[in-house]
């Protein structure tokens, strides 16, 4: 007979700075999806709710300003680390970088204008601002602020990054040796 109470997974996904950051640029924010789905599904989860986790994903950025007001109830009900942290900022700055690099995506795809690879490329940086300091606060308010549940790579997690490497040596190979 077991005598251990079962584990609870927390209300918002917890994983490690490193681990975020290296999943993140390996996939060129593709992780980003994944990210949204397990914080969506997780809260659902706890709520005991179905908000269709994998339309919030879709839709990641544009769900942030609630992904961020989900937290800040969280904390209020919890015992949780409530440091200052910016919610409407992070919500918004999510939506704002992500209008940019829609914009800039849809103008080369039309060729409305030419924005440079690099500067498309450039907008993961602030991408994946926003979201780091979202986890951040997830990771404190879930009690784990480094993440060491969710620290170690999984065959998935490699199987991902091997996939955005493919992806990154496919994009270098198109601007360094693309005939013109």
């Amino acid at each position: 007979m077991n005598s251990q109470p079962p584990t609870q997974e927390p209300a918002f996904y917890v994983v490690s700075p490193g681990k975020f950051t290296l999943l993140f640029f390996a996939t060129q924010g593709l992780y980003g999806l994944y990210w949204f789905f397990r914080h969506w599904q997780l809260h659902d989860q706890q709520q005991g709710s179905r908000s269709f986790p994998i339309f919030r994903a879709i839709f990641g950025p544009l769900t942030m300003p609630w992904l961020c007001q989900k937290m800040v109830q969280f904390q209020q009900t919890q015992d949780a680390d409530t440091r200052v942290w910016y919610p409407g900022w992070i919500g918004m700055g999510s939506i704002a970088t992500q209008l940019v690099a829609s914009l800039l995506t849809a103008g080369s795809y039309f060729k409305w204008f030419s924005p440079s690879l690099w500067v498309m490329l450039l907008m993961l940086i602030p991408q994946y601002y926003f979201l780091y300091q979202f986890q951040l606060v997830a990771n404190r308010s879930c009690k784990d602020p480094f993440g060491n549940q969710n620290a170690a790579f999984t065959p998935f997690n490699h199987g991902w990054m091997v996939f955005g490497l493919l992806q990154w040596a496919q994009l270098l190979y198109a601007v360094f040796f693309k005939a013109h």
